[in-house]
């Protein structure tokens, strides 16, 4: 475990994506499956976060609209839950923002396991586990939550110390940061959102009569 840690806090920007990226996708497979094999179909249609921010089943009358529309409630995920959550960091010294990010990643899985998406694209029931997924935006929008993730590592400010209920969170000493991986990180993060919010809307627009 410790080894691990290392690694999530580890001074490259590469490395920590990798481990991240690596340890994400595992919990979504595992998410995936079990949600396929036990829960029922359509269970978090229109209850998750994601779903209320986009307006439910709505569609935009214009690719432009649906795909600024995608793309602001990535942005506004991205920064609010991962990014901001950084500013935190557990007792072992892992940014919180991780922690935001395995949970979009599991809540991403249970949603396409039961098939919960606000706009179906495809046949009803369940969704079987598949590397068909990757034909798909959302991988790739999950990966940009994860890059934005390790690309804010330095920016903490605040860590847990104690047990709860007594914890406590002293703040930081201030801390080089590298703001080449932070910018670079962050950029390749937004443009990634952003192509994929335009793949997105182009499918959606294309099934909706």
């Amino acid at each position: 475990m410790d080894q691990f840690v290392n690694r999530l806090c580890d001074p490259r920007l590469l490395v920590r994506f990798a481990v991240l990226l690596a340890a994400a996708v595992v919990v979504f497979m595992l998410c995936w499956t079990l949600a396929y094999l036990l829960l029922p179909a359509e269970l978090l249609r229109g209850r998750t976060g994601g779903a209320v921010l986009a307006g439910g089943d709505q569609v935009a009358s214009t690719f432009m609209v649906e795909m600024l529309r995608i793309f602001l409630v990535n942005v506004v995920l991205a920064t609010l839950v991962v990014v901001a959550a950084n500013l935190l960091r557990t007792r072992r010294g892992v940014p919180m923002g991780y922690w935001s990010v395995m949970t979009l990643v599991a809540v991403a899985a249970v949603v396409t396991g039961t098939n919960s998406f606000s706009i179906q694209a495809g046949p009803p029931g369940k969704i079987a586990p598949s590397f068909q997924l990757l034909g798909n935006p959302g991988p790739y929008e999950l990966a940009a939550y994860t890059l934005a993730a390790t690309a804010t590592y330095g920016i903490g400010r605040w860590q847990l110390a104690g047990r709860w209920p007594r914890s406590t969170a002293p703040r930081l000493p201030t801390q080089p940061v590298s703001r080449r991986q932070l910018f670079l990180g962050l950029a390749v993060a937004f443009l990634t959102l952003l192509v994929m919010a335009a793949w997105e809307a182009s499918r959606i627009l294309a099934t909706v009569p």
